[in-house]
């Protein structure tokens, strides 16, 4: 399943060779400075042994605010379409 946003409905992006794609676990913080909000963003790395994880910054997401708007609309839409589809339940949705 993919969803577009209003950008992207008008031209179809493709990612790049060589573009780094990142595993993440959660949201760790935000700081808005002038008008652009960067999002850390976490990934859980288990242990050598196996016990557990570390908590690990992996990426910063720097937007515009009217970006951080649109995204967060198209994930909202994008969650909607994933429970109206029978492949999100409410109780993972709803946390």
């Amino acid at each position: 399943m993919s969803i577009s946003t209003n950008a992207s409905d008008q031209v179809s992006l493709g990612l790049p060779d060589g573009a780094p794609e990142f595993l993440v676990d959660g949201f760790h913080s935000v700081a808005i400075a002038n008008t652009v909000a960067r999002l850390n963003m976490f990934s859980v790395r288990s242990s050598a042994d196996g016990s557990g994880g570390t908590p690990t910054l992996v990426c910063r997401l720097a937007l515009s605010l009217p970006s951080l708007v649109s995204l967060q609309q198209s994930l909202n839409r994008l969650i909607a379409d994933l429970q109206k589809d029978g492949i999100l339940p409410a109780e993972i949705a709803e946390k």
